[in-house]
C-alpha cells in the first residue's frame, strides 16, 4: 500500500528535478553524458583491474554520470566540451566524509586503450594520470 503512494511520488519529484535542471543550465553548457567510449573499469596498473583485491587504489569505475575510486565518487556536473574521445567537465567529489568540486578533463586514446585524467589541483597546477582499460 505504501509502495503504490510513494513509487508515484518519487518519479514525480525526479521528473521536476530533471526539468527544472535543464531550465537552470547556463548558456553554452553542453549537456551529455560521459562518452559510451570511456565507460568501464580503468587501472593506473595491472593489478587495480583485479576486482577480487581489496587494496585495487588506482582503480577508476567510469559510468555515465559518475566515477567511482577508491575512496570516492565524482558526479558528472556541468559538461564544457564533450566529443567520443573527450570530456571537459566540472564534477562533484565526495569521500571520507568531505566534498568538493574540481574541474577534470578525460581523454581516451584513440585506440581507446588508454583514458588520461587530467584535473587542475589549485595548489599543484595541473595533474595527469594514465589509466588502462581493464579486460
Amino acid at each position: 500500500m505504501i509502495r503504490d503512494f510513494f513509487l508515484p511520488m518519487a518519479l514525480l519529484s525526479l521528473a521536476q528535478l530533471t526539468f527544472c535542471h535543464e531550465a537552470d543550465k547556463a548558456p553554452g553548457v553542453v549537456d551529455s553524458a560521459i562518452p559510451i567510449e570511456m565507460r568501464g573499469r580503468w587501472g593506473l596498473t595491472a593489478a587495480d583491474c583485479d576486482v577480487t583485491r581489496d587494496d585495487a587504489t588506482g582503480a577508476m569505475l567510469v559510468s555515465a554520470e559518475m566515477l567511482g575510486f577508491y575512496d570516492s565518487r565524482a558526479r558528472l556536473g556541468d559538461s564544457h566540451e564533450v566529443t567520443p574521445h573527450r570530456i571537459d567537465a566540472s564534477y562533484s567529489f565526495a569521500g571520507d566524509g568531505m566534498t568538493w568540486t574540481r574541474d577534470m578533463t578525460l581523454s581516451l586514446s584513440g585506440d581507446g586503450s588508454t583514458l588520461t585524467r587530467t584535473l587542475s589541483d589549485p595548489d599543484a597546477g595541473p595533474v595527469s594520470l594514465k589509466y588502462g582499460r581493464c579486460g
